[in-house]
């Protein structure tokens, strides 16, 4: 079978990567939640029965954001949800024939992240708690990946928005400058809001210009991290310059058994 979900160039570019650790870094109204959920379906496809998770810093988000981003991925990608809130998960199914559960969970006590396994995770939003709770998190989370089956990476996928010297800049940036033997381990996507320009309201991206823009910007601040990725990930074209109506997408091919 073969599906081919919306993604736009930055999101296709990131399901590309090879690496075990992805994070894409992404502006406002961007699809980190819809690419990291195009990963966990993606990966019910390609593992069957090999269980998944999605981690968010409350439940509340798990609630609003996830559940019904992943019930309109998973209609692009040709499966549909069973989401039981109770125990919070979710079931994936192709044409009713059962694929895999997404276990859901909060970060906001990382201790609690024990007692189950999975062979894929996405963790959201991970920047938004502060640097000591979220490398708790990472851990704990990290520790849950031991599926042993062959070919399997066991992988985790990070979708935030820049936030500054914080978790996924001193993992997915820093560590790798100072141990370059790490690059084959974690691979980093930016992205800009105007990258999924086609994906939103006409006056959104002009309503953040007209209202937020000026304050992220002209902000003083040493931190050339915050500043680069405010300025190129956050609302402004690929090429620097600022959103002027056009659009870009793409459709990516998989095949699926």
């Amino acid at each position: 079978m073969q599906v081919s979900p919306r993604l736009n160039r930055p999101q296709a570019r990131f399901l590309a990567l090879e690496h075990k650790y992805r994070a894409f870094v992404a502006g406002f109204g961007n699809g980190k939640t819809w690419v990291g959920s195009a990963g966990l379906c993606q990966h019910a496809w390609e593992w069957p029965k090999v269980n998944s998770g999605y981690f968010a810093p409350t439940y509340a988000q798990i609630r609003d954001i996830f559940y019904p981003t992943i019930d309109e991925a998973a209609f692009d990608w040709g499966l549909t949800t069973e989401i039981h809130e109770s125990n919070k998960e979710v079931h994936l199914y192709s044409n009713g024939v059962y694929r895999s559960t997404i276990l859901c969970r909060s970060m906001e006590k990382p201790g609690d992240i024990v007692g189950f396994k999975i062979g894929k995770a996405l963790i959201d939003e991970l920047d938004v708690m502060k640097a000591l709770k979220a490398e708790m998190a990472w851990r704990k989370i990290i520790a849950r990946m031991r599926y042993s089956v062959d070919g399997l990476k066991n992988g985790v996928d990070v979708t935030t928005t820049p936030e500054g010297f914080k978790f996924v800049y001193q993992q997915f940036v820093k560590a790798v400058r100072d141990k370059p033997e790490l690059a084959s381990l974690y691979g980093l996507i930016h992205a800009s809001t105007y990258e999924n320009a086609k994906n939103l309201p006409a006056d959104y991206i002009p309503s953040l210009l007209a209202s937020y823009l000026s304050i992220v910007v002209g902000r003083s601040t040493a931190s050339r991290w915050k500043h680069k990725l405010a300025r190129l990930c956050r609302l402004r074209s690929p090429n620097g310059c600022f959103f002027s109506g056009a659009s870009i997408s793409a459709r990516r091919t998989f095949t699926c058994s």
